[in-house]
This record gives C-alpha cells, structure tokens and sequence, in this order.
C-alpha cells in the first residue's frame, strides 16, 4: 500500500500548473461565451436596423398606394423591388391579409394575421420575429411596420432575410477571435508553466538542502529564495544546521575527551545503564576479564563478568 500511495503522489510542479491551466482555459472560454453572446446580440439590432430601414424605403415607394385589397400593379411593383433589397418583402392588409409578396403569388398565401409581427404592426408598434419559413423552408428574421396616414394604419410592410444571410458576416469575427483565444491560452500556458516552475524551484532547493543535512553535511547552506515566505524559510534551516553542527561538534569534544580520560586510566572502569546493562569498559577493564567491550556491550554484567 505503501509504494502504491507513492506511485500516486506527483511533483508540485504537475499540482501547481494544471489548476492554472484549467483557470486560464475556463476563463478564456466564460470571455469567448460572453463575447460571442453580445456580437450575436449587436448583430441582431444592426440587421434588425438594416431592415427597419429597407421597410421604409419600400413604404416611401408603396405607401401612397392602396393596401386593402390585391392588385397586379402593386404586386408587380413589390416583387421588382425585391432584387434591389436582397429581401423579401410582403406587403398586408391591416387586417393581415397578404396583398403582394415579392416571392409567392399572394393569392396562395394563408391569413399572416395571427403572426407575431403582424400583430405587433397591427397595434401601430415594430414588430419582429425568428422563425422557420415553410414557404421558402429556411429560417427567416421578420421586421413589420404600419403604414400610418392621418393616424390611421393603412397597410402593413413585412420584411423578411433569412438568418444565416445575417450571421454570415459574424463568421470572420468569430474565426479571429478563437484564433487570438487560442494564442492567448497558449502565452498563458507558457507563463502559466514558468510561474508554477518558479514556485516549485525554491522548494526542490529546499528538500536537496535538506537531505544534504541528513546525510551530515551540515556546512552546507540553502540560498535565500526570492520570496520573503521561502527567505524565512531557508534562514531557518540554515539556523537549525548550524546549531545542530555545533552541537554535535560539542558532543563530539565531550566524548572525545570522556574516551581520552578512560583509555589512559590504569584503573579499570565499567560503565552500566539503570538495569546493569555494558555501556562503556576501558581497555584496563577488558586486560583485566580477558574480554572485548565489543563482546559485552549491551548485556548484563552478571552475565558477562562473574568475578
């Protein structure tokens, strides 16, 4: 289990960089969600704009004629304006009957009074709609307006462009706008990379310092880092090692000496623990029971010296 759960454990480094990777793709793709929402929305009131505007152009040109009942000349005169709008136009009775339309002959036409932006013109407002054309079987924007005189509505214009005629020009903003998303994750992922390695370097410093005091090496010393959080940090270890080296050099005097004084006492001297246990026997000693201090080191005195 053991070796499994150290098999699982990664490097900081491949901690640190793909939670900066998944924060840098989410926002890019929440900017590009938000940015492609409001070109939709932009382009949507400007076509709605180019519309409104060709609905009154073809109300200067038809306005003054009447709009009440189906006439050849008013037909005639609807469909040869259509090339020059690049829309289809319809014009209706105030009631929502079809009068002339540039694209079908208005007598195959059902009632439009029912429809959303017929309704709307009805009431003398702008109206508008998205839906699916089962005449021309495309998905149409429609933009109605009255024709007023004297305050009175007299006629009704619809114009008519198919949706994907009106998303075509969002197409290349929406290519170069992935195209510099994409760059940008890019830079972010390299800066990304940097930064997380940056962190990471200090930290692998301090581990090899710190292995380097385990094995003994304590004369050697950490560089301070960059960061005040990591100075402190290697300060503190190269504090803890000096100490420690000095230490263990005191410790290291004191035996020195203590063995000194037991290796040239002609006296022999042995040294046991609480439970009578070999600690230490000067060479006195061992001439003395014809022993080795290796031999009884650690083992009760009554079991190796029975003198």
């Amino acid at each position: 289990d053991s070796g499994n759960s150290m098999a699982k454990r990664q490097r900081l480094l491949w901690q640190l960089y793909p939670s900066f990777l998944i924060i840098i793709v989410a926002s890019m793709a929440a900017m590009t969600w938000y940015a492609s929402r409001v070109l939709a929305e932009h382009n949507r009131e400007r076509a709605l704009s180019e519309l409104r505007a060709q609905a009154h152009l073809v109300e200067e040109i038809v306005g003054h004629m009447p709009a009440d009942s189906y006439s050849p000349s008013l037909d005639k005169l609807v469909k040869d304006l259509a090339p020059k709008t690049s829309s289809r136009i319809t014009l209706l009775s105030p009631k929502g009957t079809v009068i002339a339309d540039s694209h079908e002959d208005p007598s195959r036409m059902v009632d439009h009074a029912l429809r959303p932006e017929i309704k709307e013109a009805s009431s003398g407002r702008v109206g508008t709609s998205t839906r699916y054309s089962y005449t021309v079987n495309t998905d149409l924007t429609y933009l109605a307006i009255p024709i007023l005189k004297e305050g009175r509505i007299t006629g009704i214009i619809r114009i008519a462009e198919p949706v994907s005629r009106l998303t075509t020009s969002l197409v290349p903003l929406y290519r170069e706008f992935l195209a510099a998303a994409f760059v940008i994750v890019l830079s972010a992922a390299a800066f990304s990379l940097y930064l997380a390695h940056r962190i990471h370097k200090p930290i692998a410093e301090m581990q090899r310092g710190a292995a380097r005091f385990a094995s003994g090496d304590l004369s050697y010393r950490l560089d301070a880092p960059y960061s005040m959080e990591f100075q402190a940090l290697a300060q503190t270890m190269n504090s803890m090692a000096s100490q420690l080296d000095s230490r263990i050099r005191t410790v290291t005097e004191q035996r020195n000496e203590l063995e000194a004084v037991l290796t040239g006492m002609v006296e022999a001297v042995i040294v046991v623990d609480s439970t009578e246990r070999v600690l230490r026997m000067n060479r006195a000693a061992e001439e003395l029971f014809q022993t080795r201090h290796d031999a009884v080191k650690h083992r009760a005195v009554q079991e190796t010296i029975r003198n």
